[in-house]
């Protein structure tokens, strides 16, 4: 009597590939060679596999093979007697998902041999279903388990300002050689000077473009030799971690743009300081901004001053001699461009350096909530004080005690003012802020900062829309910008 040889399929997985408890496939593989010797089947067709995917109920990337398995069984292409599992958890450790494939293998009559547990099982079976369904609880049990405490360990380094993940560029680790422990987290000096040039440059309003265009220039690149692409450069100096701050967001994906209030300061040192990683943050998250404008934005009102007769933009060219600003649609107007700005720059200046201005700017509104926490913390200091005045008007408080309570309050109160200040101020007023030094931080502003400030200004909400008139008479000479300009603002 002839006894037909059984046939098996594999599939075959491995989470992790560097680990020296884990089974490469290849491994597994073997090892279900041997099976198939001593219980009587051997493998045919292409194994099924999935490397380093994880089959938990937590994994995010999904396993081609997998699927492919399942959808064979179920149009009747798998065709073995056998699926050969090296461990069952293999399979899947996501119970609804391992009961989908015990279904299908009981459709196809295909059994499910376990090498590791030295057996076949058979779906169709009441108790080898069972068996396999506890199976399933247990894997799916264990990786729960295995995944909160991954999260309780996470969240506990999170706390003590620990780093995660891999080193920020700008950044080098250092580990215990016997231990393998992260020892400390410091600056990589090569790296650590152009993230501060990122940060410098942004702050003083250079672009994303012109940045990432002049480090491709001197050849600096990514960790991995990639160009620093204006979306790099704009992903750096968003993180946090630059600021020595530390951020723990279960489920995020990598990136931040919550409080900076509720991070925690880490245990590294910051490149940039909280000021200039705050002021570039708000400019590079502000809803006004812009990321694609026309034109290089070469002169300080090309495509800000219009047109008083068609409302079109302006623009810079020497067609007619010196440089000019000329109506770039039907050329109704056009006036020496020099002068304009010299008049503009006076004008915003002057508005920069006035007394009331701060106040008059204080209208933006601050999405994130910090600045409602702000307010809130400043009020109840500022009614704190008074109470403590109060009472000490009273005599119900001595002298001594007012006076070690007094200055740690009304220093408090300062900075919530402040930070308070510093949220309500727009965007580009962090790049040139007001006060009676204007006229020094525009002249050591470059030029894209001291636009950002030129289209925030010259808006019906401040110094007024600018629109350039025609020349009183034709053919006369054209008059002074102050004779050509228009301001329209707001009622």
């Amino acid at each position: 009597m002839t006894t037909t040889m059984q046939t098996g399929r594999e599939y075959l997985r491995v989470s992790k590939d560097s680990s020296g408890r884990a089974r490469s496939i290849d491994e597994q593989h073997h090892d279900n060679c041997r099976a198939g010797e001593a219980h009587g089947f051997t493998l045919a067709g292409e194994p099924y596999s999935d490397l380093s995917l994880s089959a938990s109920r937590y994994a995010r990337k999904p396993r081609g093979d997998f699927a492919r398995l399942l959808a064979d069984l179920h149009t009747g292409r798998f065709a073995a007697d056998l699926l050969v599992l090296w461990e069952s958890s293999r399979g899947s450790r996501r119970v609804g998902e391992w009961a989908t494939l015990v279904d299908l293998l009981e459709d196809a009559h295909v059994r499910v041999h376990v090498t590791t547990h030295r057996r076949t099982y058979d779906p169709a079976n009441a108790r080898d279903r069972r068996s396999m369904m506890e199976d399933a609880v247990d894997a799916e049990y264990a990786s729960g388990k295995a995944s909160d405490a991954i999260c309780r360990a996470t969240k506990a380094t999170a706390d003590r300002g620990e780093p995660h993940s891999r080193a920020a560029f700008g950044y080098r680790r250092t580990y215990d050689p016997q231990t393998r422990r992260l020892v400390s987290q410091e600056p990589e000096p090569g790296e650590a000077a152009v993230v501060r040039e990122i940060f410098t440059r942004l702050r003083h309003g250079d672009t994303l473009r012109a940045i990432s265009r002049d480090l491709g220039a001197r050849g600096v690149t990514t960790r991995a030799g990639k160009q620093f692409s204006p979306q790099t450069v704009r992903s750096l100096a968003l993180r946090p971690v630059y600021a020595g701050l530390r951020v723990h967001v279960p489920g995020g994906d990598g990136r931040y743009h919550g409080s900076l209030d509720t991070l925690t300061t880490g245990t590294w040192p910051a490149l940039v300081d909280l000021e200039t990683f705050t002021a570039v943050r708000a400019l590079l998250l502000s809803p006004d901004r812009r990321t694609s404008r026309p034109g290089r934005g070469k002169w300080l009102l090309s495509m800000i001053a219009r047109c008083d007769v068609c409302g079109a933009a302006l623009t810079a060219t020497y067609r007619f001699g010196p440089r000019q600003y000329v109506c770039r649609s039907k050329a109704c107007v056009r006036l020496g461009a020099d002068g304009l700005d010299a008049y503009v720059t006076e004008a915003i200046i002057a508005y920069l350096a006035r007394d009331d201005v701060i106040a008059g700017l204080r209208t933006v509104p601050d999405d994130s909530g910090e600045l409602a926490q702000v307010t809130g913390e400043l009020e109840t200091a500022r009614a704190e004080l008074a109470g403590w005045r109060n009472l000490a008007r009273q005599r119900k408080v001595t002298a001594e005690s007012f006076a070690e309570i007094e200055p740690g309050i009304v220093a408090a109160i300062t900075s919530l003012e402040t930070r308070e200040a510093e949220l309500r101020t727009p965007p580009a007023l962090l790049v040139i802020p007001p006060g009676k030094d204007a006229a020094r931080r525009w002249a050591a502003a470059e030029m894209p900062a001291r636009r950002q400030v030129a289209r925030l200004l010259l808006s019906p909400a401040y110094l007024g829309a600018l629109r350039v008139t025609r020349t009183p008479k034709p053919g006369s000479q054209p008059a002074d910008a102050a004779d050509r300009v228009v301001w329209l603002r707001d009622s």
